[in-house]
């Protein structure tokens, strides 16, 4: 099978049963057919063939899972773009990824168009209304043909460029194929307990390999809801639009137990939630638990873009409240259909307990980067690919992240886990949020430097937060300074970005 199969088989099997929602935005899924396949037929009398890029800028708005379907189903490629990047960064983008064509959500075009000037290969601009010198998307779709394309396609080929998110680095365009897609699908329908009657509410961005994966859900006939995350209008659409499956990222979900006005909401046909980006603390999930009675259990995913999104999945359900401090925070074992595996920097498998990179195998790994032969070479060896992430397994091989190769902290000779100093802060009463990074020091090579955001009405002083610190881990991991701040930069999937805080902070 392939990605454009989902859209197909579900307008048969559930013609007239809501497909997408967005705001004010209704489509049965026979009406998603019908809007995509114009999609696709528009692309071919442009001149766009199989294998071309074709990039979307927008936000989770009505038309983006039917840009993502229109672009693979007639065999070219989708590059979803981060919305929330600096010009001179799609410059970038689009450039390295050779895209000719691009469809450009209203609120991003004078963006483009401060840029159009340096983006030789773009030929073809598509606007969701009617902005000057853009291809309007309505009347594209009235000028075209509603006929299924008739694009050949193979199950190896390319899908997508899935841009990492440059957390260390300049973002890699990993290589997505539709086999890597209808894997990954298959893994999440296995391990969830979705129905085709459910309602399915997405905050995860659609440019992220979390958003566009969505084609599982959608193929599985369930109801697909969209918006930007907003904690009121979050519960006014689980109510109004009985929300079963609520999809969204770890740093928001951080916030929903804080909303003071949720008893004033009807939340009760949420069944499932399902989350990453970053580990869900138990605090979070015993507040979920308290303020969604039917809630039915709670997947937390750990995954990457260049594995099409989850790897490992940590399942917690309302039995296990009791026992979740026993049971640690873990991101739990590997998916269906995934392997995992720890290595040391020889590439032999570790130990039970002990720390090694984690290198990850099956139909959802990607084929490699995007004209980036060196990089896909250092990152996929013998089918592996290596993560950049250093892990431990327990005896039940549940799988604990305990950083990034690149955060680890060298100080005086000795190894220091952000992570660990991380989940010691937040047992603090006083602290929300926080991310610990290594500064440059002359003495000892690096210096641990804790950035904390406090709850609101708390306080609590660096010399205190030190000091506490000290008592909880060996005294040699302590910070040695801490900022606080209103927010920590994040990406829109939820992981804080450690790059722009070392920039901030290392003078």
């Amino acid at each position: 099978m392939i990605i454009r199969d989902l859209y197909l088989n579900a307008a048969r099997r559930f013609p007239n049963k809501m497909g997408i929602i967005s705001g004010d935005k209704r489509y049965t899924f026979k009406e998603v057919k019908e809007r995509v396949n114009r999609i696709s037929n528009a692309l071919f009398a442009m001149g766009l063939k199989k294998g071309d890029r074709v990039a979307i800028l927008d936000s989770n708005k009505s038309w983006y899972l039917k840009l993502y379907f229109g672009i693979t189903a007639g065999g070219m490629i989708a590059v979803p773009l981060n919305y929330r990047l600096a010009p001179r960064e799609y410059v970038y983008l689009l450039n390295q990824s050779g895209t000719s064509a691009i469809f450009v959500g209203d609120a991003y075009v004078d963006t483009i168009n401060s840029i159009r000037g340096e983006l030789p290969n773009l030929k073809h601009f598509i606007n969701y209304s009617s902005a000057p010198n853009y291809i309007a998307y309505e009347k594209m779709l009235a000028d075209s043909k509603a006929d299924n394309p008739v694009a050949p396609l193979d199950e190896s080929d390319i899908a997508t460029i899935g841009y990492t998110s440059g957390t260390t680095a300049q973002p890699k365009g990993a290589l997505i194929t539709h086999k890597n897609f209808m894997a990954n699908n298959a893994n999440y329908l296995i391990e969830l307990p979705l129905y085709p009657t459910d309602v399915c509410y997405n905050h995860f961005p659609m440019f992220h390999c979390g958003g566009y994966s969505l084609t599982g859900y959608y193929g599985r006939g369930l109801t697909q809801v969209y918006d930007d995350f907003a904690l009121k209008t979050s519960f006014e659409v689980i109510q109004k639009e009985k929300v079963n499956y609520w999809y969204i990222p770890a740093g928001a979900l951080a916030f929903v137990p804080t909303f003071p006005d949720h008893a004033k909401y009807d939340v009760r046909s949420l069944r499932v939630i399902y989350t990453g980006g970053s580990s869900t603390r138990n605090e979070v999930v015993s507040g979920l638990y308290k303020m969604f009675p039917t809630l039915g259990s709670i997947h937390d995913i750990y995954g990457l873009t260049e594995c099409t999104a989850s790897v490992v999945a940590r399942t917690i359900t309302k039995d296990m409240l009791p026992r979740l401090s026993e049971i640690g925070e873990h991101c739990g074992p590997e998916v269906y259909g995934v392997h995992v595996r720890l290595v040391d920097d020889s590439g032999k498998d570790v130990p039970v307990g002990e720390l090694g990179e984690v290198a990850v195998k099956g139909d959802t790994t990607c084929k490699g980067y995007w004209d980036k032969p060196k990089e896909t070479a250092e990152s996929l060896k013998d089918g592996w690919l290596h993560t950049g992430d250093i892990g431990k397994f327990d005896e039940n091989r549940n799988l604990y992240i305990v950083d990034r190769k690149k955060d680890m902290i060298l100080s005086g000779g000795e190894n220091i886990a952000s992570k660990e100093v991380e989940a010691t802060l937040f047992l603090h009463p006083a602290v929300l949020d926080c991310a610990v990074i290594g500064l440059p020091d002359p003495k000892w090579g690096e210096n641990v430097h804790a950035v904390v955001v406090l709850k609101s009405g708390m306080s609590v002083t660096q010399d205190e937060l030190i000091d506490f610190c000290k008592a909880n881990i060996a005294s040699y991991k302590k910070p040695k300074s801490v900022d606080f701040v209103k927010e920590l930069p994040r990406n829109p999937s939820g992981k804080v970005l450690k790059k722009e805080l070392r920039l901030q902070y290392k003078t």
